[in-house]
């Protein structure tokens, strides 16, 4: 997918501990991104490359890396907007008593903190 979007790999980062995405930083001319893909779901986003110790993704669209990204099926990349969403908005209908329990503990505000979370 780099190479297609005449990109590079720097970095891969495989989930690890508690975090529920792996990690993996593409490098461009201009610009460096952080690829994070859920361990489980079949779900892709891209943020601005984290610094250090920083546990916060900011999520960002790329049309030319997305639109790439969103050839491989069964993956998904959501938007910025959906990742956005405030999770007092989201359909949560599927998930299990044990799921909405990590909800209400964690306290996640958006769909992009809840599904791409380092409390999994």
């Amino acid at each position: 997918m780099a190479r297609r979007t005449n990109g590079r790999v720097l970095a891969v980062d495989p989930a690890g501990g508690r975090r529920s995405f792996h990690a993996a930083i593409l490098t461009y001319r201009d610009r460096e991104l952080e690829l994070v893909g859920h361990v489980l779901l079949p779900l892709l986003a891209l943020a601005r490359r984290r610094s250090g110790s920083d546990m916060a993704l900011s999520f960002l669209d790329d049309p030319e890396v997305s639109g790439k990204l969103g050839a491989y099926e069964p993956y998904r990349v959501p938007g910025t907007d959906e990742l956005a969403l405030p999770v007092a908005r989201a359909d949560l209908s599927e998930l299990g008593e044990v799921e909405m329990d990590q909800i209400r503990y964690w306290r996640p505000e958006t769909v992009g903190e809840l599904v791409f979370n380092f409390w999994d």
